[in-house]
């Protein structure tokens, strides 16, 4: 499982390298465990893994976050790209956090945000069974259009967008189907994530213990499963996708 997170933090950064005119400085905000972080050090960035949401981040020594404000604690012009996986959805003042992004990147230096797309087929299909549904942690449901709308407002220029996202995507949308047929509890997701079948109340957080909802989720695997991955590559044709990444631009 490491080992394919280590491929997944390599693939993301795959339209950044093509877009980059060179290995330079860069900030990825809401580092998580780092593994991005990680595959593009070795690809020759000078990387910064901040994460000021997390205990073991090292977010004291390089920005102040308060509940609506983000101060980065770094000069103007510092970074050449900035990304963000997931995580502007949740931050209180995404337009404020915009403004210091803007501030700290260098003049057409490149900002990625990548984050589910709530006006998506799938959202709209799967309603409140939908995986990424996930209040109250997502404090925002952008669309691609209303994030670069107001990524325009404070000063950045759209360069190239992405639904590509085969890390998540089928998987999302796998689940989102079992929440429909054995109910909305993300029972699969939970099991991958606890690596165990849940045995009462507390299991997984939930009010619900339901061992047979996975064992129902596993079995209906064959069969799904590769209707998702399908349907995936067909959405992806259309440039379709419940997940969208934005490249945008800093203009001078």
């Amino acid at each position: 499982m490491e080992a394919l997170r280590e491929k997944f933090g390599h693939l993301r950064g795959i339209t950044l390298n093509a877009l980059a005119p060179a290995r330079g400085k860069l900030m990825d905000f809401g580092s998580g465990a780092g593994h991005f972080a990680a595959a593009q050090a070795k690809l020759g960035w000078d990387v910064v893994a901040l994460d000021p949401y997390s205990s073991a981040s090292n977010a004291a020594q390089n920005a102040r976050v308060s509940e609506n404000h983000i101060e980065l604690l770094y000069p103007d012009n510092s970074f050449d790209a900035i990304t963000l996986w997931y995580v502007i959805e949740h931050l209180q003042n995404p337009a404020q956090a915009l403004e210091e992004f803007y501030r700290v990147l260098k003049p057409n230096g490149i900002l990625v945000l990548a984050q589910q797309d709530f006006g998506s087929l799938q959202a709209r299909m799967f309603g409140q069974n939908w995986l990424f549904l996930d209040p109250p942690r997502h404090l925002w449901q952008f669309t691609a259009s209303s994030l670069e709308a107001l990524a325009a407002q404070k000063g950045f220029a759209l360069k190239t967008v992405s639904w590509a996202t085969l890390e998540m995507s089928p998987f999302c949308m796998l689940q989102s189907a079992l929440n429909v047929i054995v109910g909305n509890n993300n029972d699969l997701f939970k099991f991958l994530k606890n690596n165990k079948l849940p045995k009462d109340s507390k299991g997984y957080n939930s009010a619900r213990a339901r061992p047979w909802a996975v064992l129902a989720s596993v079995a209906l695997l064959p069969v799904l499963g590769p209707l998702t991955l399908l349907a995936y590559f067909v959405l992806l044709a259309f440039k379709q996708g419940d997940i969208f990444t934005l490249y945008l631009e800093k203009r001078p």
